[in-house]
């Protein structure tokens, strides 16, 4: 992708930011994309729990994230059912 200023961008950021941030980045090849393994190290307390959620899907919680996001609100109803994630 050779986007040095988006990467720059989203590992100096943290939160559903860093989710915004992958989503412009310049020729997106989602696999050559990392973004989400970074996020996950960046932040430690999420780094240490993530071995407890063995084989659980994750998606972030994020109603327009679809490419790492489940494209649902976390404050839907419906938010619990994986069924009805969108991304």
């Amino acid at each position: 992708m050779d986007d040095a200023s988006s990467a720059d961008r989203i590992l100096r950021t943290h939160g559903p930011a860093v989710g915004e941030l992958g989503g412009g980045v310049i020729l997106y090849d989602d696999n050559a994309w990392r973004g989400m393994r970074e996020e996950f190290f960046q932040n430690s307390d999420i780094a240490l729990g993530l071995p407890s959620t063995g084989k659980s899907a994750l998606g972030a919680s994020s109603a327009i994230g679809r490419v790492w996001g489940t494209g649902i609100d976390p404050e839907d109803p419906g938010f619990g059912d994986m069924t009805g994630w969108r991304g």
